[in-house]
């Protein structure tokens, strides 16, 4: 009764002051065309949930002091550098002697570089037909390799290729922080890379689980005790066998599945770095050995557009 009254009275947005949005269902069923904005929220940090509803208030038409906002940080409203356009000329500088060159692809330049020069076995050769045909034979062959330029032409501008740059870290390089490594129970990488680790000064912390653990909240529980780390790097997905809940879906991909979703209940704040090897290929020729395992590296993309703050 006192929402709807309010909404008589004009109220079109609700703030919940509260330590979490236990009111938000009941408004927003009773005025459903009310904006209704919880300050808190119990499975989020305060200030996230704060400046969010902020946001959410300024994007719906609310005046906000941005300005008293930033003061503390000693923040500044600055003009957005303009865009960077192309400044190119395309005036002819003396059109009495100015050509436009022609541009020819690499594939057909022996093609008609033989046709100047008048080598009509060479033309031949390049188109395929017989030197001694005649001419109304001749052209649908060159007609043919034209439209077959074209539509591969059209094919490779839909096509992308990924490029890959080595890093080589120097083995004295320091390192420093708390870093969690949550493995599966005889992982060897997991050995190697804490003892690295440890080495170049890393206090390493280690979680070893296994395929009857990957529960969100068995594993939330586990986690918790971790919440002050510094960087979370997870040798799960390494693991191509078989989840016995689920038919030809990989234990490594739906390990890191539930780990990304026990990290946030756990309220673990350290970006996630998951480890694979061989699910792609990053080099010329180079053969994807682990082929299973490149469902982690999609499952990344989706987490590091919904979630950008965990993905590592």
């Amino acid at each position: 009764a006192a929402v709807a009254r309010a909404t008589e009275l004009g109220a079109t947005r609700f703030l919940e002051l509260g330590p979490d949005a236990s009111l938000v269902t009941a408004i927003e069923e009773t005025c459903p065309d009310a904006l209704v904005v919880p300050v808190l929220h119990r499975k989020q940090p305060e200030a996230t949930s704060a400046v969010t509803a902020l946001a959410r208030l300024w994007t719906d038409g609310h005046a906000v002091d941005w300005s008293a906002f930033f003061a503390p940080l000693g923040g500044t409203l600055v003009d957005l550098p303009g865009h960077p356009f192309a400044r190119d000329r395309y005036w002819m500088e003396n059109p009495e002697t100015a050509r436009t060159p022609t541009a020819v692809d690499p594939v057909d330049a022996q093609l008609w570089d033989a046709l100047e020069r008048g080598d009509v076995e060479l033309f031949a050769a390049e188109l395929g037909v017989d030197a001694e045909r005649p001419l109304r034979e001749t052209l649908p062959a060159l007609a043919a390799r034209q439209r077959e330029r074209r539509e591969r032409a059209a094919l490779e501008r839909l096509c992308h290729q990924e490029s890959w740059d080595p890093i080589v870290v120097p083995a004295d390089r320091p390192a420093a922080g708390h870093w969690l490594l949550v493995e599966f129970a005889g992982d060897e990488w997991a050995e190697a890379l804490a003892v690295e680790l440890s080495t170049r000064g890393v206090t390493v912390s280690r979680l070893r689980v296994g395929v009857d653990e990957l529960d969100r909240a068995v594993l939330a529980g586990r986690l918790a005790q971790f919440a002050e780390v510094d960087r979370v790097v997870s040798v799960l997905g390494r693991s191509e066998a078989a989840h016995p809940e689920s038919a030809g879906v990989p234990v490594g991909l739906v390990a890191t599945v539930v780990l990304v979703q026990a990290l946030g209940d756990a309220g673990v704040d350290g970006p996630l770095w998951t480890v694979t090897s061989g699910a792609v290929s990053v080099g010329p020729g180079e053969a994807v050995t682990s082929p299973l395992a490149a469902g982690v590296w999609g499952l990344g993309r989706v987490v590091a557009l919904e979630e950008p703050g965990r993905w590592g």
